[in-house]
């Protein structure tokens, strides 16, 4: 027994001594004397005697139990497993996963899950109560509903009761084919969805919330405390503040187990932020124990292939260097040491020996190798003699004579660009080239949004007026992105010349002469350059040591991309710099910040959308890694703009997905440029979903203290535990006793009157 809805009028149940005070006052004592007749009737009264005296015992007891249960109809009593909670509905909330899919002596978790699912939905279908199904890791998603079968009254009641019936089998099977997701559950999305479906709803409709999930800690509790993430504890206020606690029930069926070993590939990532054929770099894989214990003689490989075909088939695997040990809670590093020989996109799987969650045991990467980054240099002011025009130093620099590979392959043009002379460049130099003419400020707007790198180097025919009009934002584009991020002034003079100092040795194209005394950046070497001031959204990353400090390089980020602009000229006229030493280095060093990284754009974890930019007149498919065909269509924008990206959200699962473009034919274009293109990427799994330490009920029931909340927890999955930890009210079922009490004492105080 719980406890009582009134509990003080239990002081009631002293009246139960009434009526055995009154049987012993109605003891009277007699006075004995002795008479000789009445001898005979002494041996009757005997027989009789025991009869009586049971007789009013029984009454005794009636009486007695009369009054306690009285005196209990009006305290009402609360017993658990009798409460009068009736669902109006109930929603099941299947959490789906990758962490529940753990392999048991008995099975899997996420089988004995999706069967407590399917028990729910038939407990629910039995009782005609309209049942919802959503799985947790998709918690914006509509579910698979079942409702009411229907008016009854109806000349279609068969008929109905026919198409539940299918119905619902529809569902089962849909539920029994649920395979887990590499998505972690939204628990909090799941909750202020719910919260806003109830307080919306017009009827105060009761609903049983069955949530049938591992109970992991980090999917409720923020780091090592023992408080509920933010997001979630905000969900369980609103339920408290919005008065919802009497609609919602909430049965918390756990199916964790105690056990929390797991090992797991955490990272999988390339030492060379532009791989190339040729060069060696390293592919370095993460391993982490979320153990509670030492793991030792951990063993793994790495598989790769070339994307040539529709799916990965590993032509090539090595062992990964044995790991003698990792202590609990630890992560370790593993290194190979590789090149490869042949351009193209390499597809990655590090994997290790499974253990009781081999889902985990793999990650993945894509790799994306190029022959050299490709560099297109544009001549403003070109020049027959091998060192006349303005590309002429900086084309040395970038491809120097010899055998050895430097990474950076180089060409240079002049004139108009076309659309063409941009295809597969990574990076592109404007050297004092007057304006952009026509169609070329588009194609180069496109080419930076797209990811590309630009670099401006300034020079006597660079024309300041349209340049100007670079530093405004195209039509389509952000205010914050322009396409010249500085306004030019004057041009300066230092006879005696001055050297360009980075802002920051940690730059990217700077950091390799960190450390260095007597770095070549302090040379005296600039003799002329512009006063420049940069947008706001620019910075400042090297400036010459004049009295006022000019901006020597300025960078911005545009689009996907990042444009850089040079205060000096390319060749001699401004500089002696392009015969320094430290013109080959920097360079070649800011072609490499500039140029897109490929691989790690296309390397995201699981629920990171895919990508890409879209080509007018094609369209997109994309492949998921169990093979399934997604069509992507684009969707009208709003807002007249041109659309430039288009996304696929439904990354659910870790692996490879690819991604093909196609010309569906019409209109007339080129072989090249109809061309199918195929892209792909790697997506991994949340590395929280490997950490398997449960939650624990009583932590769980400390924390919803003062929510307010209904629930019932526990590992028990049947359809009725819900039901059976209620506690619920029994006077109406006492007060039918008193009535049965009354009666029956009536009749057999007559009966006994009578004899």
């Amino acid at each position: 027994m719980g406890f009582f809805f009134n509990p003080a009028l239990l002081i009631g149940l002293a009246l139960a001594a009434a009526p055995i005070i009154i049987h012993f006052l109605n003891k009277r004592k007699f006075e004995v004397h002795e008479w000789a007749a009445m001898d005979f009737l002494f041996q009757a009264s005997i027989i009789n005697r025991r009869r009586v005296k049971l007789e009013d015992l029984l009454l005794l007891l009636l009486r007695t139990l009369l009054i306690i249960f009285l005196v209990l109809v009006v305290a009402r009593p609360l017993i658990k497993g009798l409460g009068d909670w009736s669902e109006d509905q109930r929603l099941v909330i299947f959490d789906d996963s990758f962490s529940i899919d753990r392999r048991t002596p008995t099975g899997s978790t996420f089988d004995l899950a999706r069967e407590t699912a399917v028990n729910q939905v038939q407990d629910a279908v039995g009782r005609s109560v309209p049942v919802d199904i959503r799985l947790g890791s998709r918690p914006h998603e509509a579910g698979l509903n079942l409702g009411p079968s229907g008016e009854k009254d109806s000349g279609q009641e068969n008929q109905n009761r026919d198409q539940k019936a299918q119905r619902s089998w529809e569902i089962l099977e849909s539920i029994r084919e649920i395979q887990p997701s590499d998505r972690p559950i939204e628990l909090a999305q799941i909750l202020e969805r719910l919260v806003e479906e109830v307080d919306s709803e017009e009827a105060s409709h009761k609903r049983s919330v069955v949530l049938v999930s591992d109970f992991r800690r980090v999917d409720w509790f923020e780091g090592e405390s023992s408080q509920f993430k933010p997001e979630l504890r905000a969900a369980f206020e609103k339920i408290r503040d919005k008065d919802l606690s009497d609609r919602l029930g909430f049965h918390l069926i756990d199916l964790g187990r105690p056990a929390t070993d797991n090992v797991t590939v955490t990272d999988v990532k390339i030492s060379s932020k532009h791989p190339t054929i040729g060069v060696g770099l390293k592919i370095q894989v993460e391993i982490a124990n979320f153990s509670k214990t030492l793991k030792t003689h951990i063993n793994g490989s790495i598989e790769m292939a070339p994307a040539q075909s529709t799916v990965f088939k590993a032509t090539k695997r090595l062992s990964l260097p044995p790991v003698p040990q990792i202590p609990p809670g630890e992560r370790v590093t593993v290194e190979i040491e590789t090149k490869f020989e042949e351009a193209d996109t390499y597809l990655v799987r590090a994997v290790l020996e499974e253990d009781s969650l081999p889902r985990d045991d793999e990650s993945f990467a894509v790799i994306h190798v190029k022959e050299g980054l490709e560099v297109l240099l544009v001549d403003g002011d070109p020049s027959p003699d091998r060192f006349g025009g303005e590309a002429d130093y900086l084309l040395a620099a970038l491809s120097p004579r010899g055998n050895l590979p430097s990474g950076v392959k180089a060409k240079k043009i002049s004139g108009i660009i076309k659309e063409s002379d941009l295809d597969n460049i990574d990076v592109l130099f404007l050297l004092n080239k007057e304006t952009l003419q026509g169609q070329e400020k588009q194609l180069v707007e496109n080419f930076v949004s797209d990811g590309g790198g630009l670099a401006y180097f300034l020079g006597n025919k660079v024309n300041e007026q349209n340049y100007a009009s670079f530093a405004k934002p195209p039509k389509d584009g952000p205010e914050n992105e322009v396409l010249f991020p500085a306004t030019l002034g004057k041009l300066k003079k230092e006879i005696k010349g001055v050297a360009l100092l980075p802002k920051d040795m940690e730059h990217g194209a700077f950091s390799i002469f960190k450390g260095l005394e007597g770095s070549p950046m302090n040379r005296k070497l600039f003799q002329s350059f512009n006063e420049i001031a940069p947008h706001e959204v620019a910075t400042i990353s090297a400036s010459y040591n004049d009295t006022k400090k000019t901006p020597g390089i300025i960078e911005a980020p545009y689009g996907d991309g990042k444009i850089a602009i040079f205060n000096t000229t390319a060749d001699r006229d401004a500089s002696d710099w392009p015969t320094d030493p430290s013109f080959v280095i920097v360079l070649q060093e800011w072609v490499r910040y500039l140029a897109p990284q490929y691989s790690s754009k296309r390397n995201l974890t699981v629920g990171e959308p895919l990508r890409w930019r879209i080509r007018p007149g094609f369209k997109y498919a994309v492949y998921d890694p169990k093979g399934k065909r997604h069509e992507v269509e684009a969707e009208e924008t709003t807002s007249g703009s041109v659309l430039k990206e288009l996304s696929f959200p439904d990354t659910a699962l870790a692996g490879f997905y690819r991604l093909e473009e196609s010309w569906p034919g019409g209109a007339q274009r080129s072989t090249e440029e109809s061309s199918n293109k195929v892209t792909w990427f790697a997506s991994r799994r949340v590395e929280q979903e490997s950490i398997l330490t449960p939650i624990g009920a009583g932590k769980l029931e400390s924390a919803l203290d003062g929510y307010g909340i209904r629930y019932a927890l526990g590992k028990e999955t049947k359809t009725d535990a819900f039901q059976n930890e209620q506690e619920g009210e029994i006077w109406r079922w006492l007060a039918y006793a008193v009535g049965g009490i009354l009666l029956l004492e009536l009749f057999l105080a007559w009966w006994f009157g009578r004899k």
